[in-house]
This record gives C-alpha cells, sequence and structure tokens, in this order.
C-alpha cells in the first residue's frame, strides 16, 4: 500500500524539537514522501501547505494519508481535521502529564514516544498500550563524532575540561555542575567548566551575575558560550571538551547527552528517565537519585502538582567529576567506547527505519478498517 507523510513541526532553529523535526523527517523521506510544514512559518504559507495536502488526499483515496505531528500536544487541535491517520510525537519530562496535552493526545489515532521510560508514563497516565509506539530520536553521526574539528576559542585553555550543555534552570541541573566545579576545583588551575547554557525563556536572567554568587573562586575558568547559530559548533564544543556533565532531573530524550556521547566525551548522566535507553554502566558514569516530588510549577495545576524526577547524588556528582579528572586515560577510553556504541545504534536512519516498521504494520492496517 502507498503511503505519503506530512510533517508538522518547528524546522527552523536549533532547540531539540527543531533538531527532531529536521533531522527525522529528512530519515523518513528514505521511506515515504513528506510533505513538510514548519509551523513557524507565516500563515499563509502553512495554509498553501495544508490545501495541498487536502488536494492530495481527494486525488488519492488510494493512498495511505498519515500526518506527524512534532509540536507541542496544546497544537495538536488545530490541525485534526486534516484528512488522514494521525500520530502525535510525545517529548514530557515530568511522571505527571498536563491534562491538556493529556486531552489532546488521546484524540490522535497513535501517539509516538521516543523511550521505554516514555512509554510507561504515558500508559501510568491513561493512554491505552495500543495506541503507543517507542520510536527513538537520534544522532547525526557525520557531524558528531570523534574526527569533528575542535572550536579554536576553546582549544587556546590548555587543561581538561568539563562541558555542560542545555538550558539554565533546574531541570537540567545546571547549578549542580557549578557548584560541584566551585567546591571540587576553587585551587586546581588546569581544569575548566564549559557552559552553553541560555536560556530563552529567562530574558531577565543574567549568566555572569549567578556565577559570580555561586562560583566566586572558580568563575575565571568558567567559560560560558554565548548562543551559537548552527548545530555544527555544537559538535566542535563538545569535541573541545574530555567530559560532558548531566545531572539531569528527568529528560524526554536528552539531545545534548547522545550527542557528547557520539563525539566520544566520557558522559556523566542521571540514571533516570529517556537517556536509560540508550546509557550503561560500560559506556557511561551513571549518577543514582532519589524520585522526588516537582516544586516548581511546569504547567497549570489546580491541585499544585506537577509529578515527580530525580534529585541527583550530588556527593555522587563530585567523586566522579574529580576521579574524570584524575584518571585522564580512564576518561578518554569511556568515551570511545560511547561514540562507537552511539554510530552503531543511534542514528536518524535507525530512527526513520523504525518509524516505518510502525507505519507499515499499524497505520496501514488502520486504513484498511
Amino acid at each position: 500500500m502507498n503511503v505519503t507523510i506530512l510533517g508538522l513541526g518547528y524546522f527552523n532553529g536549533i532547540t531539540g524539537y527543531n533538531i527532531h523535526t529536521q533531522y527525522f523527517f529528512q530519515a523518513l523521506r528514505h521511506h515515504f514522501p513528506v510533505l513538510e510544514i514548519d509551523l513557524q512559518d507565516t500563515q499563509r504559507t502553512i495554509k498553501k501547505g495544508i490545501d495541498l495536502w487536502v488536494s492530495s488526499s481527494k486525488e488519492n483515496p488510494q493512498t495511505t494519508h498519515i500526518i506527524v505531528h512534532i509540536n507541542q500536544p496544546d497544537r495538536i487541535n488545530e490541525y485534526l481535521g486534516l484528512p488522514g491517520i494521525h500520530i502525535a510525537f510525545s517529548i514530557w519530562e515530568s511522571t505527571l502529564y498536563p491534562g491538556n496535552w493529556l486531552e489532546n493526545l488521546k484524540k490522535v489515532d497513535f501517539i509516538w514516544t521516543p523511550s521505554h521510560w516514555g512509554e510507561k508514563i504515558l500508559r501510568e497516565n491513561g493512554v491505552p498500550k495500543n495506541k503507543l509506539g517507542v520510536i527513538p530520536e537520534g544522532v547525526d553521526t557525520h557531524q558528531f563524532n570523534i574526527e569533528t574539528p575542535l572550536l579554536p576559542a576553546l582549544t587556546q585553555y590548555e587543561g581538561f575540561k568539563f562541558v555542560h550543555i542545555g538550558k539554565w534552570e533546574e531541570r537540567k541541573g545546571t547549578d549542580l555542575v557549578v557548584s560541584a566545579f566551585e567546591n571540587l576545583f576553587f585551587d586546581t588551575k588546569d581544569v575548566y567548566l564549559v557552559l552553553l547554557c541560555h536560556n530563552p525563556f529567562r530574558p531577565k536572567f543574567n549568566i555572569e551575575k549567578h556565577l559570580n554568587q555561586i562560583a566566586p573562586k572558580t568563575k575565571e575558568r568558567i567559560l560560558s558560550i554565548n548562543p551559537v547559530k548552527d548545530h555544527q559548533t555544537i559538535a566542535s564544543i563538545l569535541r573541545s571538551c574530555q567530559c560532558a556533565v548531566f545531572p539531569t532531573a528527568a529528560e524526554g530524550w536528552g539531545l545534548p547527552i547522545i550527542e557528547a556521547m557520539a563525539c566520544g566525551l566520557a558522559t556523566v548522566v542521571t540514571n533516570y528517565s529517556a537517556p536509560t535507553d540508550y546509557i550503561s554502566p560500560s559506556s557511561n558514569l551513571l549518577l543514582d537519585y532519589t524520585l522526588v516530588d516537582i516544586k516548581s510549577p511546569l504547567f497549570q495545576s489546580r491541585n499544585q502538582q506537577w509529578g515527580q524526577w530525580a534529585e541527583p547524588n550530588f556527593d555522587q556528582l563530585k567523586e566522579i567529576m574529580f576521579d574524570c579528572y584524575k584518571d585522564q586515560q580512564k576518561t578518554k577510553e569511556l568515551g570511545i567506547s560511547a561514540a562507537s556504541l552511539i554510530k552503531a545504534n543511534w542514528n536518524w536512519n535507525n530512527a526513520a527505519s523504525k518509524a516505518a516498521q510502525f507505519i507499515q504494520k499499524r497505520c496501514t492496517a488502520a486504513s484498511i478498517n
């Protein structure tokens, strides 16, 4: 049976949503025709794409038309009237879904989520198993690999470099990374911490001012990088460092984590949520954690409940970071092992192949029925 795809999402940019949308649909083109609509475009451009899709469904009734949404679930309602089978990608970090998100997700025909942890959370939130599919994200191993060129702006700093990437917020554990670095290396001159942590959702947050408060002894060796304009620069930043640190509370996927692994960095990461699909003791430095109630309001909640996430072990984080610095050969070997694992198993073509298998098995049957 013939299949054609409408890809709805945020294509333009370098956020996790942008990268997922760009690379997933690009890889899916190897299996099916894909009409892409960037929801950041003008309403006129979006309407042109929708009109083309509606015409195609009328002119080709024997073709299975499938709409894949990679966007916030609160926007799904806008496009549920389009003809075809609707699949929504759900990427979330808490054990509790916002009520309006859950209502919209239940309206689509199928829900994809990148990890088995994500599938478990959806089931615990009342979504039937027969609506779910685990379709991983991936990494562009042509850009992110152990041969990626270094960033000249960082190579001038001679010494061991830790790196942390992700918008500065509680969930990413940025304060934990900086505090651990301050505690461990206040009198060690040949070690640096590289941060790419701009948070566009906190426009008044001043990174330099905050570093003055929480890292007064090491702030001169904390290299805060301004937002970059292309994804390749992120790869070069990673390759210029030796150890990536992600004491995350929860991840819907964790793109910087898997990209750091692909670049051959020893990667410290909380052993919880979506990354547990691709991390392991043989390739990563895993942090223990305790599940705690979320206190920061993630969404509107009448009962002031936002679910749970992990609180990583801070003392263990410090021990691991210190060991990485002291035994740099072992750190290097661990990174090489991680790069091999990612290159073999976690590229975007692998993700698209799993999506294609799901479509052929589940969506074509739904179309017939």
